[in-house]
């Protein structure tokens, strides 16, 4: 019983449609800026600044995702299979998902920034909830920093080398076919 038998591991309509789609990113990206830069007159320059912060994160978030890393999703190991301009310029494959996961980690703290922009916003000067500026900026900035030391620290030393995973994986799918099979038998009539 080959359970891989013509199994195509590297679709290429998945691929192509994926890469295709950092094609619209960018003029999405470029008209979030200008209507940030543009159409924001009344705003304050931190919150703009923020603002610009977070549309680049999420831009160079997609850019990795979509074009940089492409995960081809049903491999059994996670980020073990890329598909994207990183690999063409050799970069490894820990080291790519060490960025995806930069990236999307920035890109949810700036989430939680603009939101705590806007709850500061809102809050009058004088009430009891509303947390000093000093403690939060330096909350996100130690957030940043852990996270530029600890994904990759964990990506070094979570993340097996690839072949042998695959192996693995690969075995442990073969040994639970067998099993189900040979446990299951009654469901397959036999000849």
């Amino acid at each position: 019983m080959d359970m891989f038998k013509n199994f195509v591991d590297d679709p290429p309509v998945y691929l192509f449609m994926v890469h295709f789609s950092c094609i619209y990113i960018a003029p999405l990206f470029l008209t979030a800026v200008f209507c940030i830069i543009s159409t924001s007159s009344g705003m304050s320059r931190v919150m703009k600044y923020f603002l610009l912060y977070h549309a680049f994160l999420s831009f160079t978030s997609a850019l990795l995702l979509s074009a940089g890393s492409t995960p081809v999703l049903y491999t059994g190991l996670l980020g073990g299979y890329p598909r994207g301009f990183c690999k063409a310029f050799k970069v490894p494959t820990g080291v790519q998902l060490a960025m995806v996961y930069i990236s999307q980690m920035f890109t949810a703290l700036s989430v939680a920034i603009l939101f705590y922009i806007r709850y500061d916003a809102i809050l009058p000067h004088n009430h009891r909830l509303k947390p000093r500026r000093i403690l939060i900026v330096s909350f996100f900035c130690f957030n940043h920093v852990l996270l530029l030391i600890l994904v990759p620290l964990g990506v070094y030393w979570l993340i097996p080398d690839q072949k042998t995973a695959k192996r693995a994986i690969l075995e442990v799918c073969l040994i639970f076919a067998h099993w189900l099979y040979s446990h299951v038998n009654w469901l397959y009539p036999h000849n």
